[in-house]
């Protein structure tokens, strides 16, 4: 009968040869620590060091005092060297903290990228304008990713709608956003909400058409 491969299997063979102790693992696993280091690996998710667990997006770095070894690891594996009471929380905040930073750096340097890009092919657009302004709000606005996406579509730039987060929340932006014609707004609704898509989908509905009024006391009604 064949043993599974646990994650002690994978963390005896990936971990111990780069630890001081190379025997008992819960010794080992006592000299590495989380960094802080963080790195965003969404464009090619990567597999955790440790466990091998495949698909990361983020991965957080450890690291030996003792022997200078840093690995790449997955959230799970990160708790997984704080076993226990307030540290184990305190090392699981800080690595989920540090994750949504780290994807949000990412998402930012994709969405730098792809406007620079859109500059190279055409001079008139102000790439780094928009990216001061993108970068104020921490979104796009309905105008301004309308002006991107005319130009994206227009040189074929391939981009990754989830980067290019809109805000609606002042008055402005959702009439910016409701304002769209039809066609003009397909070519964002990748990048909105569920939430966002209904709004517009609200108010873009056609008003009622109100009933006929209502035929005069002692006259037929119309056949």
């Amino acid at each position: 009968m064949s043993v599974p491969f646990t994650f002690t299997h994978r963390a005896r063979a990936n971990l111990l040869p780069l630890s001081r102790e190379r025997q008992n693992l819960a010794a080992a696993c006592a000299e590495w620590a989380y960094t802080g280091g963080t790195r965003d690996v969404s464009a090619l998710p990567q597999p955790c060091a440790v466990c091998t667990r495949d698909g990361r997006h983020v991965l957080y770095e450890l690291a030996n005092q003792g022997t200078g070894a840093t690995l790449w690891v997955g959230r799970e594996c990160v708790v997984r060297f704080r076993c226990g009471g307030a540290a184990a929380l305190t090392t699981r905040d800080r690595a989920r903290g540090d994750g949504r930073a780290a994807r949000d750096r990412g998402r930012m340097d994709r969405v730098r990228a792809t406007l620079r890009a859109i500059r190279a092919v055409e001079p008139t657009f102000n790439a780094a304008s928009m990216i001061a302004a993108v970068e104020r709000l921490g979104r796009f606005t309905p105008s301004q990713l309308d002006l991107a996406a005319r130009f994206l579509v227009r040189h074929g730039i391939a981009w990754e709608p989830a980067d290019f987060r809109v805000s609606i929340r002042r008055d402005e932006h959702r009439r910016q956003l409701l304002d769209l014609p039809a066609w003009r707004y397909e070519r964002i609704r990748r990048a909105l909400s569920p939430e966002q898509q209904q709004s517009y989908e609200r108010g873009q509905l056609p008003r009622p058409v109100p009933p006929p009024p209502a035929a005069p006391t002692g006259l037929p009604s119309p056949p």
